[in-house]
């Protein structure tokens, strides 16, 4: 399994010169857990479909559902809630929360972060995202570990174009996962409100599915 471990001393080197961006990338077998190894399947393609709900009780007025290819529900994040930083949580099928997604009070760059469960505490911290720059008109979203404090240099970044449902998640060089439209039987594209994520193998599931989370909300 991948040890984080091995990342802080490549960072550590990457910032004296020793290292390149395209070699931050992980083995292609083995496993990349952020938010846990057990949302991790190191063989196999997972393929998500997303649905964008619309309701207009909370501030976003939007839920998100995402199931697997059996049409399963694996999690759902409800409507942001009304608060001076604008909160989403990450549930599992049974409701129980996974992933507190805060936007940063401070923050020209649209900056999120990302907690285990429900509390937001420093030491729950497991990522923080932010647009590569002010105004965009495409997607540009870095994505940073706790210890890189200094986000001089990205761990994981996604780019493309959400809006379109058309984006790719990259670690190093490497694509960790993608998203795209759905596509009915008859290979007609279906409206924006659904779309599909893949997630590659090895890679953490829980971890893309926050990204596509803060994707929607940034963008």
């Amino acid at each position: 399994m991948f040890k984080w471990k091995r990342e802080k001393e490549q960072h550590a080197a990457s910032k004296s010169g020793l290292l390149e961006e395209d070699q931050l990338a992980v083995p292609k077998t083995g496993t990349l857990p952020v938010v846990g190894s057990q949302f991790c399947t190191p063989y196999h393609t997972l393929v998500f479909s997303v649905q964008r709900k619309k309701r207009s009780k909370t501030c976003s007025g939007v839920d998100l559902v995402i199931s697997d290819s059996d049409g399963q529900l694996i999690a759902r994040v409800d409507g942001r809630e009304c608060s001076l930083r604008d909160k989403r949580v990450v549930r599992n099928a049974s409701g129980e929360p996974l992933v507190t997604l805060r936007r940063k009070l401070v923050s020209i760059n649209h900056k999120w972060e990302a907690f285990r469960g429900e509390k937001t505490d420093p030491a729950r911290m497991l990522f923080s995202a932010r647009t590569s720059s002010v105004l965009q008109l495409k997607t540009s979203v870095n994505v940073y570990m706790p210890y890189n404090t200094e986000e001089e240099q990205w761990n994981f970044k996604v780019k493309g174009d959400y809006l379109e449902r058309s984006s790719v998640f990259y670690y190093g060089a490497r694509t960790i996962a993608e998203l795209s439209r759905k596509r009915s039987e008859n290979n007609q594209l279906l409206e924006k409100d659904i779309f599909l994520v893949k997630v590659h193998p090895g890679v953490d599931y829980l971890f893309i599915i926050s990204l596509v989370v803060v994707l929607d909300e940034i963008s």
